[in-house]
């Protein structure tokens, strides 16, 4: 159970060690006793991040302007002063910060130049960080470290195009790092035991959703600590799922093309979301495939576009064709994502479901859309939707309005889709 945030919503991010909790807010730290009242604000820069506490939580560190070579790691004290501990200066940049296994020294994530991503440890007087780990694959990056003072590893999570991984490296630094051996997915770092020797982590894969895995700190096993039934899962089809290249006018794309086990594919949809790892269980996703139909989720990140967009459908199109037989696509767009989908979804005709996401402080451009069709998908009427339909409208296009809680939408979805893919 996590603490609550300053307003009784929950926090963005908490921690525990012993009895001491810290949970993040917006532009400050509250600090507190379960067994006490008493609670303590820190307020923020919004620059700075919170990165953890220390093994007693007593001390924090903030990281200031991360993900740069201005980076700053700063200790906040138990009286709530900060106090410099590592500056980049120019030289590196600064991913990551945790406390080393020592609870004194510091550990920190980031990069020289340029990939891959790398672990440094700095000590108390020394200001040149010293090289301890080096992650393999350049595409991965480091995006946790969780440590722990009588564990003989630490944990180090990164991420890349198709998930989470995770290595235990020794805090002797003697012998090679120790792969974790978990399913592909996405996963954070929970909490160590109180002897160091468990780590619990949560870890959720495209054939379900969360889990909480126990990973043994000294030999790198993983086990599952939930293997019962689900019967809320029982009702949709096994799905298949694999990592394909699909070349395309604006170079090769990378996708995870999820598609229905035991019944034939009725048609194919191309999703589109915000940018995030690719392998967690998606509900919607499972929904669309237990209803028979195939989706195709870009592995976009920095490099999506309308113009890549528009180069990504005529290759998915011809793939569609040749690894699939004759179907027609369309596109869901969620998010973020909706205005590029407008734009390119539109004028090629394509079957098109847009969850548009308010507030939108740009003006809503339609280009013509005259004998297409799209279904405008939202929790609730607002002003964004309904002037998105309007002006759809206007141009031509055949729109049609779905509102209500997520699994109504979901079934208007696939009829919608399902209707206009038929043959």
């Amino acid at each position: 159970m996590l603490p609550c945030g300053f307003d009784g919503t929950p926090a963005l991010r908490s921690d525990i060690a012993r009895n001491q909790f810290v949970a993040l807010s917006h532009d400050r730290l509250l600090i507190g006793e379960f067994c006490s009242s008493a609670r303590r604000h820190i307020p923020l820069e919004p620059t700075q991040r919170f990165c953890g506490m220390d093994h007693y939580g007593q001390r924090f560190l903030l990281l200031d302007e991360p993900a740069t070579n201005q980076a700053t790691i700063i200790e906040v004290d138990a009286r709530g002063q900060q106090h410099l501990r590592f500056d980049a200066a120019g030289a590196i940049r600064i991913d990551q910060a945790a406390y080393a296994p020592d609870g004194i020294s510091l550990l920190f994530s980031g990069s020289a130049s340029g990939p891959p991503s790398t672990v440094y440890w700095v000590g108390v007087r020394t200001t040149q960080p010293r090289e301890i780990y080096q992650v393999r694959q350049a595409e991965q990056r480091v995006v946790e470290i969780k440590t722990h003072a009588r564990s003989p590893t630490f944990a180090v999570l990164t991420q890349g195009p198709m998930g989470n991984a995770m290595v235990l490296v020794r805090r002797s630094l003697v012998g090679p790092p120790l792969s974790v051996p978990m399913p592909a997915g996405v996963g954070t770092l929970d909490s160590f035991s109180r002897d160091g020797r468990v780590l619990t982590v949560t870890w959720e894969t495209p054939q379900g959703p969360s889990d909480i895995w126990e990973i043994d700190t000294a030999r790198a096993s993983a086990r599952k600590l939930r293997d019962d039934s689900r019967p809320t899962l029982a009702r949709l089809d096994d799905l298949l799922w694999e990592k394909a290249l699909i070349e395309s006018t604006t170079g090769a794309l990378e996708a995870v093309v999820y598609l229905p086990e035991k019944r034939p594919v009725d048609g194919v949809v191309v999703w589109l979301g915000d940018a995030e790892a690719v392998g967690s269980w998606r509900p919607d996703i499972r929904y669309w495939v237990g209803e028979g139909m195939g989706v195709i989720e870009p592995l976009a990140g920095g490099l999506f576009s309308r113009d890549t967009l528009q180069g990504w459908m005529k290759g998915i199109s011809r793939w569609v064709q040749e690894r699939l037989g004759s179907h027609r696509v369309a596109m869901v767009a969620r998010s973020s994502r909706w205005k590029e989908a407008l734009d390119v979804a539109l004028p090629s005709s394509w079957p098109l479901v847009v969850s548009p996401s308010p507030p939108s402080q740009e003006p809503i451009c339609v280009p013509n859309g005259r004998d297409a069709s799209v279904l405008v998908s939202v929790e609730t009427t607002n002003p964004v939707s309904d002037e998105l339909v309007r002006k759809l409208r206007n141009a031509g296009a055949h729109v049609h309005y779905a509102t209500g809680d997520k699994a109504s939408r979901w079934a208007r979805e696939v009829y919608f889709l399902q209707t206009l893919m038929t043959p």
